[in-house]
């Protein structure tokens, strides 16, 4: 299994991928962990407003595109990761929904601990509801 895979429960039939780096390990430190040999995720800076439930999103620098704004969402490790979920909301076709660029396993501390992350375009603007507890004027 390459690093940017996660194995599917159920047998998949000409689906699209991304494209395949080199596989290099990621590397982690206390503050960043570096995934696909591309994808810097800042550990320090939660984004609360995108993160959920089953999953905490991480500001994420692309080495590439340094310019582009992205997020991780590191998945939560006592939920099944769905690989046909995520194969499908790459293929949703909708302005308002992001689509995953690259997901697979990255080693997420020195300890060799890996974790699931799914790498997202940022939203533009701030969000509509920052928490579920917020007040909001109709």
């Amino acid at each position: 299994m390459s690093e940017a895979t996660i194995e599917s429960e159920y047998p998949e039939t000409e689906v699209e991928e991304p494209a395949a780096s080199p596989v290099t390990p990621s590397r982690s430190s206390n503050d960043e962990v570096v995934f696909a040999s591309r994808y810097r995720i800042q550990k320090s800076v939660i984004l609360p407003y995108l993160s959920t439930s089953s999953a905490r999103a991480f500001v994420t620098l692309d080495a590439e595109e340094p310019r582009s704004s992205l997020y991780a969402l590191v998945l939560d490790r006592g939920i099944p990761a769905r690989h046909s979920a995520i194969v499908n909301a790459k293929g949703l076709v909708h302005d308002s929904l992001p689509k995953p660029l690259r997901w697979g396993r990255a080693v997420w501390n020195d300890k060799g601990r890996e974790e699931i992350v799914i790498i997202l375009p940022q939203p533009a603007g701030a969000p509509l509801m920052p928490s579920l507890n917020a007040t909001v004027q109709p």
